[in-house]
């Protein structure tokens, strides 16, 4: 059994990845109903290289561990100060985990000068089945710590969570603030969620969203209502189809225009023999012209399915043609891990022009040793140095747990690595046998990939995700399984990085 372990480990990464991070492991962002540019948004700007328009500030998290892996024990951001032309200390993320590898404080500080100094942390509790039960945000006062927000995760009896509570500090006490409350299919399928605030005195419903799936418990439709005079509103939905293969082949938006489901925008994506994506073409509709070009972006790998290129381009109406919008070039080491990355975008005069930059480096494990990003200056024509993330320094865990015991319970663990690049590993134990599925979806709730459909013995399983086609950023997996003698089902969903 491991003891409590404090592990100055420390990773960043773009500072909305460090807001989803940081609040807790399961808490909900507020989600209200997307309009159609936020879906275009959304699905269009995710591929964009975020990490190479980071401000000095950005953070990266740091996972819990697993067996006999290397994990951070330290890491340093810095950010690049022109003046003295030397790299002067940011940020120091320190997390603390308990005996069964539960992740149960994150203490956040930030340099003065001299010293680090304590501005954030956040303390976690879990229940009785290793479940995520409580996530509290505090900030340091002058002396001491102060309570700024608390999220209380309820769940039914298959473990599936069934509320989520946000409550503030008011000084003295906690006191309401917002809640999901969510509902399930026979099946352990995510049904609806109910967003809802709280006036003072009880809880005001505000959004509804609804999930229908097929046969291989893919999402087909989502259903985006309004709380309006006393009834549920239309307000957006869409459709989703799948190749045999299980990839999203289109994906369609509508709004309500009151009477009616009025067409948005559709998304209609191929794939190489490889599975890998190819091309995500987008659309917007045109009442007097239908389906009207909006904007599609193109992917190109290497022999090792590393994607090397992935080109935007927006559709001019003018001249019925693609226009270049951004480019970005990776190159990768013979371990297929990230060497450099190049964002570049295009000038209708001159051509494509530098954005970004991005160098790793790596140990003779393959771990990070330094991560360099520089922006393009064009006065001088030169890679300016912006923030580096240096100092690494690994350690191998071996005091770990026997996993050689019988496997009497489900468990989901933590992927490794985390973050990755570009491919990790997910670890799960089934009781008995058992109906499986593991899904990956990203930050907008969009399946990415399904990574298991079938029938699994009792036993301890793994299974191994790759990320060359997809941009870097947070993304969460999910398992839902369900013994075949219906006594036992399971739901869980945990997230990880993908760090290019």
């Amino acid at each position: 059994m491991k003891k409590i372990r404090p592990l100055l480990s420390y990773l960043f990464l773009i500072m909305f990845i460090n807001q989803i991070c940081a609040q807790d492991l399961h808490n909900k962002p507020e989600k209200p109903p997307l309009t159609s540019e936020d879906l275009i948004k959304a699905r269009f700007e995710k591929w964009q290289p975020n990490l190479f328009t980071e401000d000095d500030e950005t953070k990266i998290v740091h996972q819990q561990i697993l067996n006999n892996i290397y994990v951070i024990d330290e890491y340093i951001t810095q950010t690049w100060d022109a003046g003295s032309s030397m790299w002067v200390n940011s940020d120091k993320y320190d997390p603390m985990y308990n005996g069964q590898d539960q992740l149960i404080e994150t203490l956040y500080m930030s340099w003065n000068g001299s010293s680090w100094e304590n501005t954030d942390r956040y303390v976690y509790t879990y229940t009785g089945n290793g479940l995520n039960a409580t996530n509290t945000h505090q900030t340091w006062g002058s002396a001491d710590w102060v309570n700024v927000q608390r999220t209380t995760i309820t769940y039914d009896v298959n473990n599936r969570a069934v509320e989520y509570l946000y409550e503030d500090w008011s000084g003295a006490s906690w006191e309401n603030s917002t809640r999901y409350v969510e509902t399930y299919l026979s099946n352990g399928n995510l049904e609806t969620e109910t967003y809802q605030t709280w006036n003072g005195t009880s809880w005001d419903k505000n959004y509804k969203y609804s999930y229908t799936y097929n046969s291989s418990n893919f999402i087909t439709e989502y259903l985006s209502q309004i709380w309006s005079g006393g009834v549920w509103v239309n307000y957006s939905f869409s459709t989703r189809s799948y190749t045999l293969s299980g990839e999203l082949s289109t994906y369609i938006t509508y709004t309500w225009s009151g009477s009616a489901w009025t067409n948005s925008y559709q998304y209609m994506y191929t794939y190489d023999s490889n599975g890998n994506e190819t091309n995500m073409l987008g659309q917007k509709w045109d009442p007097a012209n239908g389906w009207v070009n909006y904007s599609q972006s193109t992917y190109q790998y290497d022999s090792n399915n590393n994607n090397t290129e992935l080109l935007s381009q927006n559709w001019d109406t003018g001249t019925s043609g693609w226009v270049n919008y951004s480019k970005d070039i990776r190159t990768y080491n013979s371990a297929n891990s990230i060497l450099t990355a190049t964002y570049q975008t295009w000038n209708t005069g001159t051509g494509w022009e530098n954005t970004s930059w991005g160098s790793y480096s790596y140990d003779a494990n393959n771990n990070y040793s330094e991560i360099i990003y520089k922006n393009w200056d064009t006065g001088s024509s030169s890679w300016v140095n912006s923030s580096r993330y240096t100092a690494f320094l690994w350690i191998l865990i071996t005091d770990v747990e026997d996993d050689g015991m019988q496997i009497n319970t489900f468990k989901l663990y933590d992927n490794y690595p985390n973050p990755f690049n570009p491919s990790t590993k997910i670890r799960f134990n089934v009781p008995s046998t058992s109906n499986v599925t593991i899904r990956v979806y990203d930050i907008t709730g969009k399946e990415i990939k399904s990574l298991i459909n079938q029938t699994l013995e009792q036993g301890a399983h793994e299974i191994e995700f790759n990320g060359n086609e997809i941009a870097s950023g947070v993304y969460f997996y999910k398992v839902e399984a369900h013994s075949i003698d219906k006594k036992e089902s399971f739901v869980a969903t945990k997230k990880m990085i993908l760090l290019k």
